[in-house]
């Protein structure tokens, strides 16, 4: 269990860190839970300059929470795995 615990920790940080630094604006535990799953995901290169961010940013939430629509894809074709992540996450931050 404290490998396990240690091994969170590390894979977890620099998402934590990610998301501290990127998003100006005040979000609640199930946004930063929902942005955290995406960013793991999809990377802080790519997160840092989405549309998903500018839009939080600008504390529209709602359009915010439409931008996880668009990261269905890989290499121009929807993954069915990836879109019913994005559903997920999508639901969890508009929903809590």
């Amino acid at each position: 269990m404290d490998q396990a615990l240690t091994y969170l920790k590390s894979d977890c940080g620099w998402v934590d860190s990610c998301l501290d630094s990127k998003v100006k604006v005040k979000i609640s535990q199930q946004q930063f839970d929902a942005l955290a799953s995406f960013v793991y995901n999809v990377g802080e290169s790519q997160f840092s300059s989405s549309t998903l961010l500018r839009k939080i940013n600008l504390g529209d939430f709602k359009g915010a929470g439409n931008e996880f629509d668009r990261w269905v894809y890989d290499n121009g074709k929807k993954i069915d795995g990836l879109a019913n992540r994005r559903a997920k996450e999508k639901s969890v931050f508009l929903n809590g």
